[in-house]
Order: C-alpha cells, then structure tokens, then sequence
C-alpha cells in the first residue's frame, strides 16, 4: 500500500500541473484540428500530454505511458492518461472538463485520479481504499477531503442516470439507441455532460445512480472507473460482463440497480 500511495501523491500532482495548463489557456485562443471523424484535437490537449509524458519518465521511469495523443505502451503496469477529457466542452468555453489519470496493471486500474480545474474539484482513489474528493477555495488551495459514496436509489422510476453519445462511432448507434429508448421509458431522466471522467465521478459521489457508454477508450474510463469502483459501485460492461479498460462498453450504477438496469438495457 505503501507504493501505490506515492503513486497515488504522484498522479494528483501531475493532475494539478496538468490542471493547470487547461485553466490558464481556457479562455484564450489555441489551435484546433481534426482529428478523425468528428473528433478534435487542441494545442492544449498536446501541451498537457506533453508536460504529463516528461514529468512521468521523470519520476517513474520504470512505468509505462499511454496517453490519448501519443499512445504508447499499455501493456503490464502504465500510465493510462487523458490530458483533456472533455475537449469539445473545452472549446465551446464548457466548464465540464478535467484530466484523468489512472495508473493501471494488467488491463485494471489501481490508482485514479481525475481533476477538474474549473469545478476545484479533484478526485482520487486506491484499489480496495475507498473513493475521496477534495476541493480547492479561491486561492486554489486544496482542503477538506472526503470519503464519497454511490447512491442508495433502488426504485427504477427515481433513477438518475448520465449517458454519452458513440458520436464518431457512427456503427455502434444502433445497440446504443435502442438501450437508449428503453431507459428512458423507464427511469427518472438522463443527462449527457460531454465527460465521461465527469459521469463516472459523479456516480461515485451519488449525484447520478448510473452512468452507461458505448465506444470509449481506455483513458476515458480507466481513473473514473476506479473512482466509481471504490465508491461502492459495481462497474461491467453494458451486458453485464466483466469489464477492463480495453472494454467496448461501460455500465456503472449502484449495486441495488445493476441487474435491474441490465435487464432494461436487454428488453424488447
């Protein structure tokens, strides 16, 4: 427990430096390109990839990197990083952004911590410590951690969830569309926030009951779903089976609508 702590201090402050970055340059112009179908890429999200890179060979050389820009090695023990998740948001001046960073082993997380600068708030967990959130005041300094918790919503019709759209993965519409219908058939509301680290966090802390997605990559997934994990939730694929970063789809809820859930998501 003792290395995965100063993994843990390690990950939060390469979150801040990282955090930093996309706060200072929020409001000013960069650069923007394509970056595949419908998909984009900032100046920012490279320079935040870019500081993340140096400072982990730096400190923990022995590790290996794999980010959304660069890529990299994410086989054994890596570094599985998204510098700016949420990047559209980032551009359209959104405040729902953040950096994620999960250090994983063999396909699994076991440190995540996912930051998001504007909000002030940073989230952080060790497999099998629990789940905690932190908050900074106005001076940017970082007080009062706490231990957060999934929901105890067991009624379908109360439930809360959060989704995100397979927008450039056109091909995965039609199963994701028909869970779509037959959730919102069933439960309270569902809300897009354009972050999938932000969905996740937010199911850890109980402010959704679920959170579902079809076509992520590994640096979407990885530090939130721990998070989640940690906080009491019961992370797998959208069929229920298990899940890892390398998984085509995430399904996370609290443990009293995971099967509930998956049977709606299965319905005709």
């Amino acid at each position: 427990m003792e290395q995965l702590d100063l993994y843990l201090s390690i990950a939060i402050k390469a979150a801040k430096m990282s955090g930093d970055i996309l706060k200072r340059n929020f409001k000013k112009q960069f650069i923007i390109e394509d970056k595949g179908n419908r998909d984009i890429v900032t100046s920012i999200d490279k320079a935040s990839e870019e500081l993340l890179y140096r400072y982990f060979q730096k400190v923990t050389p022995e590790i290996n990197f794999y980010g959304e820009e660069t890529l990299g090695n994410i086989e054994g023990i890596s570094w599985v990083v998204d510098p700016l998740d949420g990047t559209k948001n980032y551009v359209h001046r959104i405040p729902y952004f953040g950096v994620s960073i999960a250090l994983c082993e063999d396909l699994l997380p076991i440190v995540g911590v996912v930051y998001f600068p504007l909000l002030g708030e940073l989230y952080m967990a060790i497999k099998g410590n629990g789940a905690f959130l932190v908050k900074n005041n106005e001076k940017s300094i970082f007080v009062k951690k706490q231990r957060i918790l999934c929901s105890s919503t067991e009624r379908i019709d109360h439930c809360f969830l959060a989704t995100g759209f397979p927008h450039s993965k056109s091909q995965l519409l039609g199963d994701y569309m028909s869970e779509l219908e037959n959730v919102l058939k069933n439960v309270s509301a569902v809300r897009r926030f354009g972050s999938a680290a932000y969905d996740l966090c937010q199911v850890a802390k109980g402010t959704f009951d679920g959170f579902w997605e079809h076509g992520l990559e590994s640096w979407d997934m990885a530090a939130g779903a721990l998070i989640a994990e940690e906080a009491g939730c019961t992370v797998s694929k959208s069929d229920g089976a298990p899940w890892n970063i390398k998984s085509p789809t995430i399904f996370v809820s609290n443990p009293k609508l995971h099967t509930k859930l998956l049977d709606i998501f299965s319905s005709k």
